[in-house]
Protein backbone atom coordinates (compact mmCIF):
# COMPACT_ATOMS: atom_id res chain seq x y z
CA UNK A 1 0.00 0.00 0.00
CA UNK A 2 1.06 3.59 -0.64
CA UNK A 3 0.32 7.10 0.65
CA UNK A 4 0.99 10.63 -0.59
CA UNK A 5 4.39 11.59 0.79
CA UNK A 6 5.55 14.92 -0.67
CA UNK A 7 5.52 17.29 -3.63
CA UNK A 8 8.16 19.64 -5.04
CA UNK A 9 7.16 23.15 -6.12
CA UNK A 10 9.23 25.49 -8.31
CA UNK A 11 9.21 29.02 -6.85
CA UNK A 12 10.61 32.39 -7.89
CA UNK A 13 11.42 33.81 -4.43
CA UNK A 14 11.97 31.13 -1.80
CA UNK A 15 11.82 33.55 1.16
CA UNK A 16 8.44 34.80 -0.02
CA UNK A 17 7.20 31.23 -0.47
CA UNK A 18 8.49 30.13 2.95
CA UNK A 19 6.67 33.08 4.52
CA UNK A 20 3.44 32.04 2.78
CA UNK A 21 3.56 28.33 3.64
CA UNK A 22 4.98 28.79 7.14
CA UNK A 23 3.42 31.99 8.45
CA UNK A 24 0.09 32.04 6.61
CA UNK A 25 -0.78 28.35 6.12
CA UNK A 26 1.07 27.28 9.28
CA UNK A 27 3.36 24.59 7.87
CA UNK A 28 6.47 23.71 9.88
CA UNK A 29 9.84 24.77 8.39
CA UNK A 30 12.23 21.82 8.66
CA UNK A 31 15.15 23.38 6.81
CA UNK A 32 16.15 26.07 4.32
CA UNK A 33 19.54 25.61 2.74
CA UNK A 34 21.63 26.38 -0.34
CA UNK A 35 22.78 23.47 -2.49
CA UNK A 36 25.96 24.08 -4.46
CA UNK A 37 25.63 23.21 -8.14
CA UNK A 38 28.28 23.29 -10.88
CA UNK A 39 26.66 26.27 -12.57
CA UNK A 40 24.90 28.03 -9.67
CA UNK A 41 23.67 27.72 -6.11
CA UNK A 42 20.11 26.46 -5.60
CA UNK A 43 18.00 27.39 -2.59
CA UNK A 44 15.69 24.66 -1.32
CA UNK A 45 13.37 24.38 1.67
CA UNK A 46 11.36 21.61 3.29
CA UNK A 47 8.17 22.21 5.29
CA UNK A 48 6.29 19.46 7.10
CA UNK A 49 2.51 19.28 7.38
CA UNK A 50 2.22 19.03 11.15
CA UNK A 51 5.09 18.71 13.61
CA UNK A 52 8.56 17.38 12.73
CA UNK A 53 7.37 13.76 13.03
CA UNK A 54 4.93 14.15 10.10
CA UNK A 55 5.77 11.97 7.10
CA UNK A 56 4.12 14.35 4.59
CA UNK A 57 5.80 17.55 3.48
CA UNK A 58 6.44 19.93 0.61
CA UNK A 59 9.76 20.98 -0.90
CA UNK A 60 10.39 24.37 -2.48
CA UNK A 61 13.02 24.79 -5.21
CA UNK A 62 13.99 28.35 -6.14
CA UNK A 63 14.38 29.19 -9.84
CA UNK A 64 14.30 33.01 -9.91
CA UNK A 65 14.81 33.33 -13.67
CA UNK A 66 12.26 30.76 -14.79
CA UNK A 67 9.14 31.88 -16.70
CA UNK A 68 5.64 31.55 -15.27
CA UNK A 69 4.11 28.09 -15.28
CA UNK A 70 0.93 27.61 -17.30
CA UNK A 71 -1.26 24.64 -16.40
CA UNK A 72 -2.20 22.32 -19.23
CA UNK A 73 -2.33 18.66 -20.11
CA UNK A 74 0.18 16.13 -18.75
CA UNK A 75 0.70 18.26 -15.70
CA UNK A 76 0.31 18.14 -11.93
CA UNK A 77 -2.18 20.97 -11.93
CA UNK A 78 -2.96 21.18 -8.19
CA UNK A 79 -2.25 19.79 -4.74
CA UNK A 80 -4.36 19.78 -1.61
CA UNK A 81 -3.82 19.93 2.14
CA UNK A 82 -6.04 18.17 4.64
CA UNK A 83 -7.59 20.17 7.46
CA UNK A 84 -9.57 18.60 10.32
CA UNK A 85 -13.10 19.85 9.64
CA UNK A 86 -15.49 21.91 7.56
CA UNK A 87 -15.15 24.63 10.21
CA UNK A 88 -11.40 24.66 9.49
CA UNK A 89 -12.14 25.69 5.91
CA UNK A 90 -14.02 28.77 7.15
CA UNK A 91 -11.18 29.50 9.58
CA UNK A 92 -8.65 29.47 6.72
CA UNK A 93 -10.94 31.40 4.38
CA UNK A 94 -10.99 34.24 6.91
CA UNK A 95 -7.23 33.97 7.45
CA UNK A 96 -6.44 34.02 3.71
CA UNK A 97 -8.71 37.03 3.34
CA UNK A 98 -6.75 38.86 6.07
CA UNK A 99 -3.57 38.40 4.01
CA UNK A 100 -5.24 39.28 0.68
CA UNK A 101 -4.63 35.79 -0.72
CA UNK A 102 -6.56 34.92 -3.87
CA UNK A 103 -9.24 32.37 -2.97
CA UNK A 104 -12.47 31.07 -4.46
CA UNK A 105 -15.82 29.83 -3.17
CA UNK A 106 -16.07 26.64 -1.17
CA UNK A 107 -17.17 23.77 -3.35
CA UNK A 108 -17.90 20.08 -2.97
CA UNK A 109 -15.71 17.54 -4.73
CA UNK A 110 -16.28 13.81 -4.53
CA UNK A 111 -18.50 14.35 -1.51
CA UNK A 112 -16.06 16.54 0.47
CA UNK A 113 -15.81 20.31 0.88
CA UNK A 114 -12.73 22.06 -0.52
CA UNK A 115 -11.45 25.63 -0.47
CA UNK A 116 -9.55 26.58 -3.68
CA UNK A 117 -6.87 29.29 -3.45
CA UNK A 118 -3.57 30.36 -5.00
CA UNK A 119 0.01 30.28 -3.75
CA UNK A 120 2.58 33.09 -4.15
CA UNK A 121 3.55 31.89 -7.65
CA UNK A 122 -0.08 31.31 -8.65
CA UNK A 123 0.18 27.58 -7.91
CA UNK A 124 -3.27 26.01 -7.63
CA UNK A 125 -3.94 24.81 -4.08
CA UNK A 126 -6.87 23.35 -2.16
CA UNK A 127 -7.72 22.82 1.47
CA UNK A 128 -9.89 19.73 1.86
CA UNK A 129 -12.01 18.93 4.91
CA UNK A 130 -11.14 15.68 6.66
CA UNK A 131 -14.49 15.71 8.50
CA UNK A 132 -16.13 12.86 6.54
CA UNK A 133 -12.88 11.16 5.56
CA UNK A 134 -12.08 7.56 6.49
CA UNK A 135 -8.45 6.53 6.21
CA UNK A 136 -5.12 7.99 7.23
CA UNK A 137 -4.95 9.69 10.60
CA UNK A 138 -4.06 13.37 10.75
CA UNK A 139 -0.58 14.40 11.83
CA UNK A 140 0.31 15.83 15.25
CA UNK A 141 -0.23 19.63 15.32
CA UNK A 142 2.91 21.77 15.54
CA UNK A 143 3.11 23.41 18.97
CA UNK A 144 4.85 26.58 17.74
CA UNK A 145 2.42 27.42 14.92
CA UNK A 146 0.28 30.57 14.82
CA UNK A 147 -2.61 28.39 13.62
CA UNK A 148 -5.10 27.08 16.17
CA UNK A 149 -4.22 23.36 16.69
CA UNK A 150 -7.82 22.28 16.00
CA UNK A 151 -7.57 23.76 12.49
CA UNK A 152 -3.95 23.16 11.45
CA UNK A 153 -3.05 21.57 8.11
CA UNK A 154 -2.62 17.90 8.95
CA UNK A 155 -1.26 16.19 5.84
CA UNK A 156 -1.32 16.05 2.06
CA UNK A 157 -4.68 15.44 0.47
CA UNK A 158 -5.48 14.37 -3.09
CA UNK A 159 -3.06 15.28 -5.86
CA UNK A 160 -4.72 16.54 -9.06
CA UNK A 161 -3.38 15.59 -12.50
CA UNK A 162 -4.47 16.87 -15.90
CA UNK A 163 -3.70 14.30 -18.61
CA UNK A 164 -4.20 14.05 -22.36
CA UNK A 165 -4.52 10.26 -22.12
CA UNK A 166 -5.59 9.15 -18.62
CA UNK A 167 -5.53 5.49 -19.66
CA UNK A 168 -1.72 5.57 -19.93
CA UNK A 169 -1.16 6.91 -16.42
CA UNK A 170 -4.11 4.95 -15.08
CA UNK A 171 -2.50 1.71 -16.25
CA UNK A 172 0.66 2.57 -14.29
CA UNK A 173 -1.44 3.28 -11.21
CA UNK A 174 -3.43 0.06 -11.52
CA UNK A 175 -0.90 -2.44 -12.83
CA UNK A 176 2.32 -1.21 -11.25
CA UNK A 177 1.17 0.58 -8.10
CA UNK A 178 -1.93 -1.60 -7.55
CA UNK A 179 -4.25 1.36 -7.14
CA UNK A 180 -7.95 1.20 -7.94
CA UNK A 181 -10.30 3.61 -9.69
CA UNK A 182 -12.61 4.02 -6.69
CA UNK A 183 -14.85 6.89 -7.81
CA UNK A 184 -15.69 9.43 -10.52
CA UNK A 185 -17.24 12.89 -10.20
CA UNK A 186 -17.96 16.04 -12.16
CA UNK A 187 -16.55 19.56 -11.72
CA UNK A 188 -18.48 22.58 -12.92
CA UNK A 189 -16.98 23.84 -16.17
CA UNK A 190 -15.07 20.60 -16.92
CA UNK A 191 -16.54 18.40 -19.65
CA UNK A 192 -15.11 15.02 -18.66
CA UNK A 193 -15.51 13.18 -15.37
CA UNK A 194 -12.70 13.26 -12.81
CA UNK A 195 -11.33 9.79 -12.02
CA UNK A 196 -10.27 9.06 -8.43
CA UNK A 197 -7.46 6.54 -7.93
CA UNK A 198 -6.99 5.28 -4.39
CA UNK A 199 -4.11 3.48 -2.70
CA UNK A 200 -5.91 1.01 -0.43
CA UNK A 201 -8.60 2.39 1.87
CA UNK A 202 -6.53 5.36 3.02
CA UNK A 203 -8.87 8.17 2.04
CA UNK A 204 -7.70 11.68 1.10
CA UNK A 205 -4.07 11.05 2.04
CA UNK A 206 -3.74 8.34 -0.58
CA UNK A 207 -5.76 9.63 -3.53
CA UNK A 208 -4.86 10.94 -6.98
CA UNK A 209 -7.57 12.65 -9.07
CA UNK A 210 -7.25 12.69 -12.87
CA UNK A 211 -8.81 15.28 -15.18
CA UNK A 212 -8.73 14.84 -18.99
CA UNK A 213 -7.65 17.76 -21.19
CA UNK A 214 -6.22 17.71 -24.72
CA UNK A 215 -6.59 21.42 -25.57
CA UNK A 216 -4.24 23.40 -23.30
CA UNK A 217 -0.48 22.94 -23.58
CA UNK A 218 1.59 23.09 -20.38
CA UNK A 219 4.31 25.75 -20.03
CA UNK A 220 6.87 24.85 -17.38
CA UNK A 221 8.10 27.44 -14.89
CA UNK A 222 7.57 28.92 -11.43
CA UNK A 223 4.41 27.77 -9.71
CA UNK A 224 4.84 24.35 -11.29
CA UNK A 225 4.58 21.21 -9.17
CA UNK A 226 7.66 19.43 -10.49
CA UNK A 227 6.71 15.96 -9.26
CA UNK A 228 4.87 14.10 -6.55
CA UNK A 229 6.06 11.27 -4.31
CA UNK A 230 4.22 8.39 -2.74
CA UNK A 231 5.61 6.19 0.03
CA UNK A 232 5.30 2.44 0.53
CA UNK A 233 4.13 1.20 3.93
CA UNK A 234 6.74 -1.58 4.18
CA UNK A 235 10.24 -2.17 2.84
CA UNK A 236 9.10 -5.46 1.28
CA UNK A 237 6.64 -3.45 -0.83
CA UNK A 238 9.52 -1.32 -2.09
CA UNK A 239 11.51 -4.42 -3.11
CA UNK A 240 8.43 -5.96 -4.77
CA UNK A 241 7.79 -2.73 -6.68
CA UNK A 242 11.35 -2.60 -8.02
CA UNK A 243 11.01 -6.24 -9.13
CA UNK A 244 7.77 -5.42 -11.01
CA UNK A 245 9.45 -2.43 -12.68
CA UNK A 246 12.28 -4.66 -13.85
CA UNK A 247 9.85 -7.31 -15.09
CA UNK A 248 8.01 -4.86 -17.35
CA UNK A 249 11.31 -3.20 -18.36
CA UNK A 250 10.19 0.29 -17.36
CA UNK A 251 13.14 2.72 -17.18
CA UNK A 252 13.77 4.08 -13.70
CA UNK A 253 16.38 5.75 -11.53
CA UNK A 254 17.18 4.78 -7.97
CA UNK A 255 18.29 7.63 -5.73
CA UNK A 256 19.43 7.99 -2.13
CA UNK A 257 17.45 11.03 -0.95
CA UNK A 258 17.82 12.25 2.65
CA UNK A 259 17.24 9.21 4.92
CA UNK A 260 15.42 7.01 2.38
CA UNK A 261 15.89 5.36 -1.00
CA UNK A 262 13.61 6.47 -3.82
CA UNK A 263 12.71 5.17 -7.25
CA UNK A 264 11.88 7.71 -9.98
CA UNK A 265 9.81 6.70 -13.01
CA UNK A 266 8.21 8.56 -15.92
CA UNK A 267 4.97 7.29 -17.36
CA UNK A 268 3.90 7.57 -21.01
CA UNK A 269 2.43 11.03 -20.29
CA UNK A 270 5.91 12.09 -19.12
CA UNK A 271 4.81 12.59 -15.51
CA UNK A 272 7.63 12.21 -12.99
CA UNK A 273 6.62 9.97 -10.08
CA UNK A 274 8.79 9.22 -7.05
CA UNK A 275 8.24 6.14 -4.88
CA UNK A 276 9.86 6.40 -1.43
CA UNK A 277 10.92 3.47 0.75
CA UNK A 278 9.74 3.60 4.37
CA UNK A 279 12.84 1.96 5.83
CA UNK A 280 15.67 4.39 6.62
CA UNK A 281 19.01 3.76 4.96
CA UNK A 282 21.71 2.24 7.15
Amino acid sequence: MYLNHHVEIIVKDIKKSINFYQNILGLNLVFHETMKNESRNIDIAKLSLGDESSYSHIKLIEQPNAPQHKTGYNDINAISFRVPSNESLYYYAERLNQFDIVQYKLEKRNGHYVLPFRGPDHEELYLISNEQNIGLQTSIPADHSDINPIHQVSGLGPIYLTLSDPILTGSVFKELLQMKNSADYLIQGVESRVHVFEMGSKGHGAEIHIITDTKTKTAHGVGMIDHFAIQVEAHDDFIALENRINEIKLPYEKVNAEQYESIFIRDMNKLLIEIVDNEPKE
